[in-house]
């Protein structure tokens, strides 16, 4: 009755139904090329969550990483040698002072003694009344997240909560305990540790310059985004952590020879003292 009312016989309408089969077939096929696309995605395009780490380095004044993922150990400036109640020396409370000891019958010869008995600079083979010996580093965190994309890894970074971390000590002479010097050439001593002591000082407000740890503050910035080479069976956070510290680790040794640098210029502009006139010649240049 259906079939002669619409005008279709059984006979005309098998052509009908295997059109309609065709099509369920071709959306089976299309979903499973989905799925296995879907599938695809999820192994080889794979985002980890966020990991997170923290992570210390610390370099000498050469720019060397010398100590990294291990606290730096606090120093605690000793009290200075002050051998008079009435000095008018200036002591900063952010570094240490250490000190090497000197002899003679009168200033001459004291001063003559540090020539001998003071600290070497490797850089020219000499001995120096003083010295500024430092190094440097730094504390910070940072997120991140990666993608797989074939042979590679495409790593997101945040660093942040950055602390800059010092570690210095100034070297000065001290007279033993048997140097007797009359009224007169003790005030010349103190006015010859004076002049180290600026001289010294001048040293460490060079390395603690807030321009150096903007410089380096906007270096760290920059690194956002690292790629990696893929290898199935290794751990890839602790290929991140390594990558990242090779980066910083850069930005650590170029910061440490600018600073070297800047300390060189005013040894030679000063003559490492000599010429405290040129102090304020230098600073003016900053």
């Amino acid at each position: 009755m259906y079939y002669t009312q619409c005008g279709l016989t059984p006979e005309n309408t098998l052509p009908h139904d295997f059109a309609l089969a065709a099509i369920r077939l071709k959306i089976i096929i299309l979903t499973m090329v989905l799925v296995r696309f879907i599938l695809f995605l999820a192994v080889f395009l794979y985002v980890c969550p966020v990991y997170a780490d923290v992570i210390y380095q610390y370099f000498d004044k050469d720019g060397t990483l010398v100590i990294t993922n291990r606290p730096f150990p606090i120093k605690k400036a000793p009290h200075p040698d002050i051998r008079h109640k009435d000095t008018r020396f200036i002591y900063r409370e952010d570094i240490s002072y250490d000190y090497y000891t000197v002899t003679g019958r009168n200033f001459q010869e004291v001063v003559s003694s540090t020539n001998i008995s003071g600290p070497i600079d490797p850089a020219d083979n000499r001995n120096y009344a003083a010295q500024t010996r430092w190094n440097m580093g730094w504390a910070y965190k940072f997120h991140s997240s990666y993608r797989i994309d074939g042979s590679y890894v495409n790593v997101s970074l945040d660093i942040f909560d950055v602390e800059f971390r010092f570690d210095i000590t100034v070297l000065l002479p001290r007279l033993t305990g048997n140097t007797i010097l009359n009224h007169y050439e003790s005030d010349l001593w103190e006015n010859f540790l004076q002049g180290l002591l600026e001289h010294e000082h001048d040293h460490v407000r060079i390395i603690k310059d807030p321009l150096y740890r903007d410089d380096a503050l906007k270096k760290f910035s920059s690194v956002k985004e690292l790629t990696l080479n893929y290898e199935q069976d290794s751990d890839i956070n602790e290929a991140i952590k390594k990558a990242v510290e090779s980066e910083t680790a850069k930005i650590g040794h170029d910061l440490i020879k600018m600073i070297k640098l800047k300390n060189d210029e005013y040894d030679r502009l000063t003559e490492h003292g000599m010429k405290p006139e040129m102090r304020e010649v230098f600073f003016r240049r900053l």
